[in-house]
């Protein structure tokens, strides 16, 4: 049963790769990108309950917490 999986998997491999279309992104894209890169600045801020314990989205589980506790 794990060989059939297997061999239709990597039968339909290729039909999902023939499917993707060619994306060419707009004028304003290209523009945004090229500004973004010139300015030298990016920021990724996730604030949630696992930011305020310091220690992860796997902070239930490094400190042993009860969900009922988190």
């Amino acid at each position: 049963m794990h060989a059939l999986r297997a061999t239709t998997l990597l039968a339909l491999l290729p039909a999902t790769v023939a499917a993707q279309g060619i994306s060419a992104p707009s004028a304003a894209n290209v523009e945004a990108r090229a500004w973004f890169q010139d300015a030298k600045f990016g920021m990724f801020v996730h604030w949630g309950i696992s930011a305020l314990l310091m220690d992860g989205e796997w902070v239930m589980e490094n400190r042993g917490i009860d969900v009922a506790e988190y």
